[in-house]
């Protein structure tokens, strides 16, 4: 291959590196920056010297340019990627030091995609919102949810795993999600939702003790009644603070 070869081939390479910047800053900066490239290497081969030391450091700083631009242009991505790696930190750690946390591949890739789906439902509900209160209010309720999707995954509100009327709790996530979506997430009809979510799983806790599913899942009453109470006052909290959003929105 001839120098003019090796020439165009690190001009289409760098070509191909520009376009991994935001697009607004390709517009802006693609053309200089090609430019420049194209003098230092003209520069370089007056002077008689090689491009492939040259060509490697103008990539390798591209490259991180290009990384640093697409972190700025979508720092929420970054944010939940940061806050997912970190949690997933902790089990990872906590199993070089003991035997009582036990996770595998399946659950770590199970729990991170959990996290990143609560993460990016976070960030898409509250793009347009500058409103604290309602930020607090979608983050309990996705934390809540979370919570009761990953409890019954590990270990089972009703029993455990294999207990089958855990299932039930499927309902809870249901009325949440079609609420949420009929009524477009908005702050005071939110309030319904969240009572509406609230009360179906206290249904499920009545449900569960009338049929005295604690005498054969592993569960006493107290436990069920405790671990469904946790998550029904997280719920009514959510309610409140979505109360307040909505009546601050209308002042």
């Amino acid at each position: 291959m001839t120098g003019k070869n090796y020439i165009q081939l690190y001009r289409k390479g760098f070509f191909l590196l520009l376009r991994l910047y935001p697009k607004p800053f390709g517009e802006c900066f693609a053309t200089s920056m090609s430019q420049t490239f194209d003098d230092l290497m003209n520069a370089q081969k007056e002077a008689n010297k090689g491009l492939l030391g040259l060509v490697l450091w103008v990539f390798a700083e591209t490259f991180i340019g290009m990384i640093k631009e697409n972190v700025m242009q979508h720092k929420s991505i970054a944010r939940i990627a940061l806050i997912t790696i970190s949690i997933l930190m902790v089990p990872l750690i906590a199993m070089q030091f003991t035997d009582e946390v036990l996770w595998g591949p399946i659950d770590f890739a199970v729990f991170g995609i959990m996290l990143i789906s609560v993460g990016f439902a976070f960030e898409f509900i509250t793009a347009k919102q500058n409103s604290m209160v309602y930020k607090a209010a979608i983050g309990l309720a996705l934390l809540t949810a979370f919570l009761l999707i990953w409890v019954n995954l590990a270990v089972g509100l009703i029993g455990n795993t294999n207990e089958i009327a855990n299932i039930m709790y499927s309902g809870v996530l249901a009325v949440l999600i079609l609420g949420a979506l009929v009524v477009r997430v908005r702050p005071l009809a939110m309030v319904r939702v969240m009572f509406a979510t609230a009360l179906t799983q206290g249904l499920i806790t009545i449900i569960t003790l009338l049929g005295k599913m604690s005498n054969h899942s592993g569960s006493s009453a107290g436990e069920i009644i405790v671990m469904n109470g946790v998550f029904i006052a997280l719920f009514m909290v959510s309610a409140f603070l979505f109360r307040r959003a909505g009546n601050a929105s209308q002042v």
